[in-house]
């Protein structure tokens, strides 16, 4: 038996009916110290400076239950933690070096995350989709000084992009393009500027993902790119189709395409609007990505502990708010 089944079994045995704040932090802290010790590099625990007495599990804990709690400050949540729960984290640094340390942090909360994900199911049907992450007001864009313009690692920087599935029209600022279980689970995401095409993202995203089906709505549409993905990694991509193409999928296929793609805008619905996903406050590329990287990570979390306890693994906001 691994690490990641001892830990779902320890939890699951708990026989845990709800978790308050208190609760989910603290478990919240057990499971990511674990998993910390396990999978994260010497390199990074044992870095050059001055020993502190409050972990990097302490840091992630807190950011993680954070974005569960649909608060998308973190001067508000840091605020509300030393205030409420200094007790659990006697030795929490001043909020700046809390703020750094959490940004320092980000590939390793991304490292987690895929660790948890190896406890929770998912098949080989999948969902690609993205979200707009506008910045600031369409009105506001041309003379917003946000450094969120400029370009960062890779040519990342925010841009004008256009969505009409969520009343947005014209925007300013990046696409999270995400690949989504059949259950409804984001397993990876990926951050692009708002003018990139879907289409060009997907076969970045794959890598972990051979042999499946994945299905994407119309804005997927694209025989080299559906060609080019089941010959060279055996993935079958299914799409919606446009009103004036013919659909050769059978009744079946087109009612399951269907169904999946409720399922998606469920999960969507979620990392809007409990985990502000469409709100990210941050000032810099640094900040951005790791403010993302703490709302999948949160969403992970919740799914997990919800697996642990007997509960719907997505019924994510009774988890933070019962």
């Amino acid at each position: 038996m691994t690490t990641n089944d001892k830990l779902l079994q320890q939890f699951m045995q708990a026989g845990i009916d709800k978790l308050d704040i208190e609760d989910l932090l603290s478990d919240s802290f057990i499971i990511i110290d674990e998993l910390y010790k396990q999978y994260v590099d010497k390199s990074v625990s044992n870095r050059p400076g001055p020993k502190s007495k409050f972990s990097d599990s302490e840091v992630l804990a807190i950011s993680w239950v954070g974005e569960l709690f649909s608060i998308d400050s973190e001067n508000a949540w840091y605020n509300f933690v030393v205030k409420n729960f200094l007790y659990l984290f006697p030795y929490i640094p001043e909020r700046s070096r809390f703020n750094r340390r959490r940004r320092n942090l980000w590939k390793v909360t991304d490292t987690l995350r895929q660790k948890i994900l190896e406890n929770l199911p998912y098949g080989d049907i999948l969902i690609i989709d993205s979200l707009p992450v506008p910045i600031c007001d369409f009105k506001r864009a041309h003379f917003s000084k946000s450094p969120l313009k400029s370009e960062y690692i890779n040519g990342l920087r925010a841009t004008y992009g256009h969505c009409a599935t969520k009343d947005l029209g014209t925007y300013l600022g990046f696409k999270v393009h995400l690949i989504i279980s059949q259950q409804g689970l984001p397993l990876t995401f990926a951050v692009s500027n708002a003018d990139v095409d879907d289409r060009d993202v997907l076969p970045f995203m794959i890598a972990d993902f051979l042999n499946t089906i994945i299905i994407g709505d119309k804005g997927y549409i694209s025989e080299p790119l559906r060609q080019e993905l089941n010959d060279d990694y055996g993935i079958s991509l299914l799409t919606q189709k446009r009103s004036n193409q013919k659909d050769t999928n059978t009744r079946y296929v087109r009612k399951t395409i269907n169904r999946l793609r409720k399922r998606v805008e469920v999960t969507n619905n979620q990392l809007d609007d409990q985990f502000n996903l469409s709100k990210v406050r941050a000032r810099s590329h640094w900040g951005f990505l790791t403010r993302v990287c703490d709302k999948f990570a949160g969403f992970t979390l919740g799914a997990f502990l919800n697996l642990t306890i007997g509960r719907p693994m997505l019924a994510l906001k009774d988890l933070a708010f019962a």
